[in-house]
């Protein structure tokens, strides 16, 4: 996965995240890291949705399903 946007889904709205270059699943949550920045952890999360043609990956809580 390269060059990706993710889309990270907050009680107040909407995070989106440039330049991912890789997202792995580590239970109990994802590890994303981008081109330029340390790896995040987001503990709880999912992903909701993978598009391989426009580039972009959602991202939201588990509870939010």
């Amino acid at each position: 996965m390269c060059n990706f946007t993710a889309r990270i889904k907050h009680a107040d709205g909407w995070e989106e995240v440039s330049q991912v270059s890789r997202v792995e699943v580590i239970p109990p949550g994802l590890s994303l890291e981008t081109l330029f920045d340390k790896p995040r952890t987001l503990k709880g999360y999912r992903i909701t949705l993978l598009d391989m043609m426009q580039g972009q990956i959602h991202l939201e809580p588990e509870e939010a399903s």
